[in-house]
């Protein structure tokens, strides 16, 4: 009787970010040959056996050997990062109501003192929202965020700070709070794109390509129009200053309105978006949990009979 090796598995394909190299020796126990942090709490799991666990935490070493998207990471973290989304959609929800009361109260040609600081709340909402979404992910393997992470949580902080004084000189000082508030917007515009560019990242690692790309059009969207709306602007205003007639004041409205109108579709499609991150991200937060309640499940992978890469079995 002929007994032949059973060949190995072939490597799947078409599944972006599934696998990750594990950089084995070749040893049986598979040992790693390369820093690797622990996924939980950091350690170097340089040395030790790929079916081991940390000697800090107590950790599968197989955990850490898995790719980096969400549904592999740290329950805990990934459930942080679904509270800030839900924030984040308060945030925006609170935004709604505050401008419908406003534009409300200016129809009747009374604006309540009140209003400026009720302004303010679904900035702070959204500010707790930042704060959480922007949580260090335990372990050493994702520091290179460690400046986005810190732009946007102190860009959302500066732009509240420069507002809250322009609310309460708006009665005193009119034309100091006009351009503090001004400043505070230009601020808090900043770091709107820096969370987009950060919650793109985390997009990518659910992964969903659909979300990361409407993420990536509306932030670009929001900035040309801005950029266009403010460049329209000045230029009217030049040729209202030189050619005072109604036909450069029709001119310059014409192009103000359009960036707008504009302005408003990019707004309504971030706030869109902003739901969707919410869906996704609390989706991923239980798949991470359900992954870490179970045994790590560890099988070997291999491309040209040698062992490269470890994925859930």
């Amino acid at each position: 009787m002929h007994d032949e090796s059973p060949s190995p598995p072939p490597l799947p394909q078409g599944v972006p970010g599934e696998f990750e190299s594990a950089s084995l020796t070749d040893e049986p126990t598979g040992s790693l040959d390369r820093d690797l942090p622990c996924r939980h709490c950091g350690y170097n799991l340089r040395g030790m056996t790929e079916y081991g666990t940390c000697p800090e935490c107590g950790t599968e070493v197989g955990r850490s050997l898995l790719s980096d998207q969400l549904c592999f990471s740290d329950p805990a973290w990934v459930g942080t990062l679904a509270s800030g989304a839900a924030w984040i959609v308060w945030g925006e929800l609170l935004g709604l109501v505050v401008s419908v009361c406003s534009f409300v109260f200016g129809v009747m040609l009374f604006v309540p003192p009140w209003l400026d600081l009720v302004n303010l709340v679904p900035a702070l909402v959204a500010l707790v929202g930042n704060w959480l979404i922007t949580s260090g992910e335990p372990g050493a393997g994702h520091h290179s965020d460690l400046s986005l992470r810190l732009f946007v949580r102190w860009t959302t902080v500066g732009g509240i700070v420069i507002s809250m004084p322009s609310v309460m000189m708006a009665y005193t000082w009119p034309l100091m709070s006009q351009w503090l508030g001004m400043a505070g917007v230009a601020v808090s515009l900043v770091a709107s794109v820096g969370l987009c560019v950060y919650v793109r990242r985390l997009a990518l690692r659910v992964p969903d390509y659909a979300l990361a790309k409407q993420t990536r059009i509306v932030m670009w969207g929001f900035l040309s129009v801005i950029g266009g709306g403010v460049l329209s602007f000045i230029l009217g205003i030049g040729l209202v200053m030189f050619s005072p007639n109604s036909g450069a004041v029709g001119f310059v409205l014409l192009p103000v309105c359009a960036f707008g109108v504009a302005y408003l579709v990019f707004v309504v499609w971030g706030i869109v978006l902003t739901f969707w991150y919410r869906r996704v991200i609390s989706a991923v937060a239980r798949h991470a949990q359900e992954n870490w309640a179970n045994d790590v499940g560890i099988r070997e992978v291999y491309r040209g009979g040698q062992r490269i890469a470890r994925s859930r079995s």
